[in-house]
């Protein structure tokens, strides 16, 4: 019986979610119309019409409330709040007045030190896999340094995605969605259910968002706050999910988990910092800008990404159920991360490469397409 109670409000606090991130959503939607919230087309941007930021802002009201109303006996952390909170103000400030990088970064930093220091109920990265032991290298001191770099690199690796309809979102909803397959499965009900708040909220969020037949352009965006608050929020499930003796996962998965975003922020930052430029430096040489130069349509580049962080994510589950070396797992992330950032050095290379995969899915397609009335064709006297 208590068992069935406990079912039920996890599943309440879903539908919660989904239902208060709609109504957040519809509220918050002309009001930013009003006020001029909105993220206008220029420069390196290219949706054609200004369009809402405040989607992440929808996403926060979703996770909020659901979670401090059904899950009281396991309240949501304060760390959390603040920590999340001052990055979506942060990120609203950004959207209107466009601030310097480096109140960005120093916003993000700030954010990560709430995690590890404010109450209790910040968790932090206490267990790294040892690059050539594979074995867990207890951070020690180092645990709240290191904590902080990787809440910033993870920030701005969702933050660095977030240039197509859809994809920073469905990128964190994927992971997410693994952190709770994971979580349940290591006995955490809690963490999954958690994961699962977020994962309803995003969802409805995605209705907004992404491109579909009935609606050619997104409607909202999250807006700099809303990726670094979705950034944020995936660092904590990350740290939860593997820095949890009580319910151990092999921190080794984390990356795998998020591959795609990472990857692409490390080999870009590794680009701009052999050509001199800041780190944080604008341009156009992200993943989805050499995909979107090699012809392929914006929702192609999404649903492209999305398979391969799938396949990518689900590989890494299966050599963590098969019981393979942490050590291999370690060495062959660094080997993808390494390849891509050759591979992506010389911008012309890789536009050009996309450009004939594109055209052999395109003729690809087309065979398949033709394939029925062939076979009709062939069965006829």
């Amino acid at each position: 019986m208590a068992g069935n109670l406990v079912c039920e409000a996890h599943a309440a606090a879903w539908a919660m979610s989904a239902v208060v991130t709609l109504l957040a959503m519809a509220v918050l939607q002309p009001v930013a119309l009003r006020v001029g919230w909105m993220d206008h087309p220029r420069g390196r941007k290219d949706h054609g019409v200004a369009t809402p930021v405040c989607g992440g802002l929808g996403i926060f009201a979703g996770i909020a409330v659901s979670t401090g109303f059904l899950l009281r006996h396991q309240p949501i952390p304060t760390a959390y709040l603040v920590g999340a909170g001052l990055l979506l103000a942060v990120g609203l400030l950004d959207d209107l007045q466009d601030l310097r990088w480096w109140y960005r970064v120093l916003a993000q930093i700030v954010a990560g030190l709430v995690m590890v220091y404010l109450g209790d109920g910040g968790p932090r990265v206490e267990h790294i896999p040892g690059f050539f032991t594979g074995q867990p290298l207890a951070l020690g001191a180092f645990s709240a340094p290191f904590t902080v770099f990787a809440t910033v690199g993870l920030i701005n690796a969702v933050n660095m995605c977030d240039g197509v309809d859809g994809l920073a979102g469905s990128q964190v909803l994927l992971a997410l969605c693994a952190v709770a397959a994971l979580g349940w499965d290591a006995g955490n009900e809690i963490l999954a259910s958690r994961a699962l708040i977020v994962v309803s909220a995003i969802t409805v969020f995605m209705f907004f968002n992404m491109r579909f037949p009935w609606q050619s352009r997104a409607r909202l965006f999250l807006g700099n706050g809303g990726s670094a608050m979705l950034g944020y929020t995936l660092a904590w499930f990350l740290y939860r999910l593997t820095q949890n003796p009580a319910y151990p996962v092999n921190p080794v998965v984390a990356p795998w988990l998020i591959a795609i975003p990472l990857i692409d922020c490390l080999a870009l930052m590794t680009r701009r910092a052999s050509k001199g430029h800041s780190p944080f430096h604008a341009d156009r040489d992200h993943l989805h800008h050499l995909l979107l130069d090699a012809g392929f349509a914006a929702d192609r580049v999404t649903l492209l990404l999305f398979a391969a962080s799938l396949g990518i994510a689900l590989l890494a589950i299966l050599a963590l159920a098969a019981q393979a070396p942490p050590l291999v797992m370690v060495w062959v992330f660094v080997v993808m991360t390494l390849a891509y950032a050759a591979f992506s050095m010389r911008r012309e290379r890789a536009v050009s490469t996309f450009a004939m995969l594109r055209s052999r899915l395109h003729a690809l397609r087309g065979r398949v397409a033709v394939q029925p009335d062939e076979a009709i064709r062939d069965r006829e006297p």
